[in-house]
């Protein structure tokens, strides 16, 4: 396995390399000391290094964490990831991954202090890339966005038109592997060393997506979840949790708003989305009012011991009359009620 330092060969390093699901480009490898850097991503890593000068290891014993000579291996608008290779096992690094919260502060999310043995990735640059197409006409239309075991992406990459890209050379070949007819599936997500097809299953209620994650793997390109199946969820922007939201208060056909119960579907630490509740999606005409409603994420590690829903108050500009309420949170919408009052 080639190590952080010895791996790339040519200088300026080229390609890309991978541990446990973070690929980045090896030229990271040789940028400058991230913890020098300026701006409260470095600031967090700092912080970090400060406050846990030794981290255990899986014998028990404590190992301190290099004060010097990270990097900034990816950087994304919510997250940056920085790595630094261990002194006694350069094939090894420690990885930390920081996230902006709603309130534009930064901080840590997670920290991996055995990310390796690094590995050489190959066939990054034919990777397919997501395809926005303008799709068939639906009815109710689905909302911009939709989301599926933790993933998020454009309705128009599974709905358009244009015939889905399995890529050549390995990729293709692994995804060629686990289903029958990989023209049919659809580019959802596709960054460095993964990319995740999706296949939509119209026949069900809700409808359900089919995905096959495709990750380069020490052993190469390989499908890591063939068999994934879910619900197909709705939200209205792509940095929003999915939601689901039923009647506070029964509305007569006169009322302009609506007053719901919120419940998001993430963990939050126990805590409502009240606070955090978004401008939801509305469809209206003459028969139905549907309302998408997506909840901003609570940000950095949240617990899971469950939590309540948070009253909100849905402003629809005009008469409820005797339309049908419609939650947009799943496709085809769910009736929420039946007429009006």
């Amino acid at each position: 396995m080639p190590s952080a330092t010895s791996a790339p060969t040519a200088s300026p390093v080229a390609g890309y390399l991978s541990c446990v699901g973070h690929t980045f480009e090896a030229s990271a490898l040789e940028g400058p000391d991230a913890e020098s850097g300026t701006g409260a991503a470095a600031e967090v890593l700092r912080a970090f290094i400060t406050e846990y000068p030794t981290y255990p290891t899986f014998a028990g014993d404590e190992v301190p964490l290099p004060t010097s000579g990270w990097r900034e291996l990816s950087a994304l608008p919510n997250e940056v990831t920085f790595g630094v290779a261990d002194p006694s096992a350069t094939e090894f690094l420690s990885v930390l991954t920081v996230v902006r919260l709603d309130s534009g502060a930064w901080t840590m999310d997670t920290f991996n202090s055995d990310c390796g043995p690094l590995f050489e990735v190959t066939g990054v640059e034919e990777q397919p890339v997501v395809e926005i197409g303008s799709g068939p006409a639906l009815d109710p239309p689905l909302p911009p966005f939709l989301a599926c075991d933790g993933l998020t992406f454009p309705s128009g990459a599974i709905i358009g038109t244009s015939p889905a890209r399995p890529a050549v050379g390995d990729i293709a070949d692994a995804l060629s592997a686990v289903v029958r007819e990989p023209s049919a599936w659809h580019v959802l997500v596709s960054v460095p060393g993964r990319v995740v097809y999706g296949s939509i299953d119209q026949t069900s209620k809700p409808w359900q997506l089919r995905h096959v994650t495709v990750e380069a793997t020490p052993e190469g390109w390989q499908a890591t979840d063939p068999d994934g199946v879910c619900d197909l969820r709705a939200v209205p922007g792509p940095d929003l949790n999915v939601a689901s939201w039923t009647l506070d208060e029964t509305p007569t056909s006169a009322d302009r708003s609506l007053r719901v119960l919120v419940m998001e579907e993430a963990c939050a630490s126990g805590r409502t989305a009240e606070g955090r509740i978004e401008p939801p999606l509305l469809f209206l005409d003459k028969d139905r009012v549907i309302v998408t409603i997506g909840v901003r994420p609570a940000g950095g590690g949240q617990d899971c011991p469950g939590h309540g829903s948070a009253p909100y108050t849905v402003e629809l500009g005009q008469a409820l009359g005797d339309r049908v309420l419609l939650d947009g949170g799943v496709y085809p919408p769910l009736n929420v009620r039946a007429g009006a009052g």
